[in-house]
């Protein structure tokens, strides 16, 4: 009798020293992790025989503010548990360093607290809950473009992991980096016919925030056009301005560069007399008509020509187009 009692205590002894023996480890996150908005903490417990109560809680810094979640755990038959709980960032919640601690709680079915190796984990991390952002990006939306393109941007995003520039949903060479500043080159030969073209640049920080801008460039390699429409070839009175009216027509609506048409009168030699005036503008399709006028002057000779040159918005050039003017009766 005496000897089934003492086989008795020494079972119940052993299990309690069981219990007494049980870990838990956190696999995620781990010290110098990055935290977004929505994160998991993962862990591991072993040699468990009762529901295990799990709480974890972050601390931002020294301060008092803090995210508390928990909740109870049921080991399997080899006693183990493996799970993990929601721990989640408003997006209110300040960037920077957190602790998160981990207790786990366990109690036998007496109501005695069963010891855990160790008794909580503490884990430093960086919480970024912000998405990154752009200061600035080139080219515009909307440009027209030709051959290497720099595809380039700045970054408000302390925490850059990747950035990565597309075109058309394609990789490009060398369209990848860390950095706080895009730069990628864009060889517009690479597109077999000219048109609008889709650019896109995400941007993923360390804690998988992630921003993507899109925007529209068109490639445009075909140079425009221009053609005079007045002053024509008859001899113009004197003491009269002269209207100048000149067509330049591009591949695409919009694509010519109204600053880089330059109407000019020059002596028959190519000497400068004199800039024409920008009177109106008018867009008709793929035609801009550009309407100007000389003011007459003693100054100008009876006979010299008037001369324009054009570029579009992609930097093609015009041919340069002349017509000679004569004025009559002098």
């Amino acid at each position: 009798m005496m000897y089934r009692l003492f086989l008795l205590g020494s079972i119940l002894l052993s299990s309690a020293m069981a219990l007494g023996n049980s870990t838990i480890t956190v696999s995620s996150p781990i010290k110098g992790d990055y935290l977004g908005k929505s994160n998991k903490v993962q862990f591991a417990i072993d040699a468990a025989s009762f529901k295990v109560h799990v709480k974890a809680v972050a601390t931002y810094g020294n301060t008092s503010q803090k995210i508390t979640v928990e909740d109870d755990f049921t080991p399997n038959s080899n006693h183990q548990i493996n799970d993990s709980l929601s721990l989640n960032f408003g997006e209110t919640a300040p960037q920077g360093s957190w602790t998160i601690v981990v207790t786990p709680t366990e109690f036998d079915n007496d109501g005695n607290p069963i010891n855990f190796t160790p008794a909580s984990v503490s884990i430093q991390v960086f919480v970024d809950v912000k998405a990154p952002a752009f200061y600035t990006i080139n080219p515009l939306d909307g440009s027209y473009v030709k051959g290497q393109v720099d595809v380039n941007a700045t970054l408000n995003e302390l925490n850059v992991d990747k950035w990565k520039v597309q075109i058309n949903g394609a990789d490009i060479p060398n369209n990848q980096g860390s950095g706080k500043t895009v730069d990628a080159i864009w060889d517009t030969s690479t597109i077999a016919k000219d048109g609008q073209q889709s650019v896109s640049i995400k941007v993923d920080d360390k804690a998988k925030n992630s921003t993507t801008k899109t925007f529209n460039l068109t490639v445009d390699r075909i140079s425009p056009s221009s053609k005079f429409l007045a002053p024509g070839t008859a001899p113009l009175p004197p003491h009269t301005d002269i209207v100048v009216q000149v067509n330049v027509t591009d591949q695409f609506p919009d694509s010519v560069d109204v600053t880089g048409i330059d109407v000019i009168a020059k002596t028959l030699d190519n000497k400068y007399i004199t800039r024409v005036s920008r009177r109106a503008l008018n867009n008709s399709g793929n035609t801009l008509n550009w309407a100007g006028r000389l003011r007459w002057t003693s100054k100008l000779p009876s006979q010299f020509k008037i001369v324009v040159t054009s570029i579009d918005k992609a930097g093609n050039v015009a041919k340069v187009q002349e017509t000679k003017v004569k004025i009559g009766n002098r």
